[in-house]
Parts: structure tokens; C-alpha cells; sequence
């Protein structure tokens, strides 16, 4: 009943919204905000087969009302860069916080967390990258990096392996390896994500990490921590 209630009030608010963007446009074509687009890091969380919310990384809920990808060909929790445009604040009893019209939407490639063992030492991968950035958020942890592959290859594996042992500081100890199975070319980028949600299922507080990677030149490392992942919109439609 509640989810239906929520679908009726949409539906209202949508009515409400395309006579103000149509009022908007007649009177003064650059109040309107479709063209201001935004690129964010999300996660999806669908309700049902057909409709989501995407929630972005910085926290906000975002509710496509436009949109160029059917819900029902989105997997419930994938992760995505998306390329958007918001249409209207939504009101305080639905459960996003912006009606958006969504440009584009991209899929980033997810996996776990892989144990290491010196069984799989030559399956990960001793290839560089250059990593630019690492982004923890809704219980994943998103890689950005370079690294060298020619124009027609598929084949790099990128993995996120973790040691039995802790650092000397005590934080639990990660490894990015990448696998290029021989193929070289110039610099692209690339993103992954990894889902630190299931390696660590029941943690309440911050879970401090160390990442390790070999770049062109060297070996280097960085820290971060994982804090407890806040409650998905999906739980709120319960």
C-alpha cells in the first residue's frame, strides 16, 4: 500500500513538474536546468523490476523521472557513473531527494574481494598502473587508475586480493593487481569497484586499510578506512 501510495504522489508531482518546466521555458528558456548536467559515482537500489533509485555517492537519492536505460535492465546494487540533469527537488515524503533526467549511465565492472594464496600469485597479475584515486562509499570502493592496453583488447583482469596478515600499524592489508596477459598499447583509464560490504558484513565501526599497487616505477601504498554503510533506500519502501 505504501509503495503505491508513493507511485500515486509521483505521479501527481509529475504533472506538476512538466507545467512548471513548460511555464519555465515559455518565459525564460535559461532558468532551465536540463542542460547543467552532473557526473557522479552510484549505486543502484531497485524496488521492483521496473523502477530505482540511484544513490549517489555523496548521499543524495536521485529518482530518474527521464531516463535512457529501463529499470528492468539494471541489476539491483550495480554501480554506475552517471550523467544527469536535476529536474526538481522531490518533496519530503518520497524516497529520493531530486527528480533527475538521466543523460547517460554507465555500468562499472564489480566484483569481491578475492582471498590471497600463492596458488593464484601468477593469476593476479604483475602488470603496473598509475592509480588516480579511490573513492569508499555506499559499501564498495571505487579504483580509478591508467594503465596500458592496445585499442582492440578486453582481456585485463583487475583484482583487489587481501592478505592474512595486517600491516605493521595494525591495518588490515589489501593488494590492486592487474593482469594484462601480455598485451601492451598506450595509457587509457579504467575503473573498478569491489564490494567491501561483503568482505566485512558485520562491521559498526571504521575499518582502517592499507592498499598496495605496483606503478610503473615502484611499489606503493596508500590508507583509508571503511565506515559501516549507511540504510539503502530500498529498506525505506518496507
Amino acid at each position: 500500500m505504501k509503495k503505491r501510495n508513493i507511485f500515486n504522489m509521483l505521479a501527481r508531482h509529475m504533472m506538476v513538474l512538466t507545467s512548471l518546466v513548460c511555464l519555465a521555458a515559455c518565459h525564460d528558456e535559461e532558468e532551465y536546468v536540463e542542460d547543467r548536467f552532473l557526473i557522479e559515482y552510484g549505486t543502484v537500489e531497485k524496488f521492483d523490476q521496473d523502477n530505482y533509485v540511484i544513490r549517489l555517492d555523496k548521499g543524495p537519492v536521485l529518482l530518474p523521472t527521464e531516463e535512457i536505460i529501463p529499470g528492468r535492465t539494471l541489476k539491483n546494487e550495480s554501480r554506475v557513473d552517471i550523467d544527469y540533469a536535476i529536474l526538481q527537488e522531490a518533496p519530503d515524503s518520497c524516497v529520493a531527494d531530486y527528480y533527475v533526467k538521466i543523460n547517460y549511465l554507465n555500468e562499472i565492472p564489480t566484483w569481491n574481494i578475492v582471498p590471497y594464496s600463492p596458488s593464484i600469485e601468477d593469476s593476479l597479475g604483475h602488470d603496473p598502473v598509475s592509480i588516480l584515486n579511490t573513492q569508499i562509499a555506499n559499501g564498495f570502493i571505487t579504483v580509478e587508475f591508467y594503465y596500458e592496453a592496445s585499442d582492440l583488447s578486453d582481456t585485463h583482469l583487475f583484482s583487489l586480493t587481501r592478505h592474512d596478515t595486517p600491516t605493521s600499524d595494525g591495518r588490515i592489508r589489501l593488494e590492486f593487481r592487474h593482469n594484462a596477459y601480455g598485451d601492451k598499447g598506450t595509457n587509457k583509464f579504467g575503473h573498478v569497484c569491489f564490494r567491501l560490504k561483503d568482505e566485512f558484513p558485520d562491521t559498526q565501526d571504521s575499518i582502517r586499510l592499507s592498499i598496495t599497487y605496483k606503478d610503473f616505477n615502484d611499489t606503493r601504498s596508500l590508507n583509508t578506512a571503511f565506515l559501516p554503510e549507511p540504510k539503502s533506500a530500498s529498506n525505506f519502501m518496507k
